[in-house]
């Protein structure tokens, strides 16, 4: 029997309303979970949002948050939003990489974020 969570529409919906509350411009695209963007188009920060904390998801997201932040000047913050928080070495190379951590509890009622008001 094969069992599948779904829960990814309904954390990045969250975030997205949480952004806007704070009166964040908000988008996303095919590529990119969510980001803020300022009055010229520019990204501000890019949220990249993984459902567990299994190091290939990990390590995808990564590779998409560099990638999908490459190639504007300065970069947007970047962050990296999961349930609960990364091992201790995981944490510190995501430190060392520029990219923020926000931690995640959803127990089907509403979301809270932990760590989003130290990025925002």
């Amino acid at each position: 029997m094969i069992q599948s969570t779904c829960n990814h529409g309904i954390i990045i919906n969250a975030l997205h309303a949480k952004l806007q509350n704070r009166g964040l411009n908000t988008a996303n695209d095919r590529q990119r979970d969510l980001f803020t963007y300022d009055n010229a188009g520019y990204m501000k920060s890019l949220f990249e949002l993984k459902t567990d904390l299994s190091n290939t998801n990990i390590y995808i997201a990564v590779g998409q948050l560099m990638i999908h932040g490459a190639g504007q000047a300065p970069p947007p913050k970047r962050v990296l939003v999961v349930p609960g928080k990364p091992e201790k070495e995981t944490a510190k190379s995501l430190q060392d990489l520029s990219i923020q951590v926000v931690s995640y509890k959803w127990d089907n009622g509403p979301v809270h974020f932990e760590g989003i008001d130290d990025i925002l």
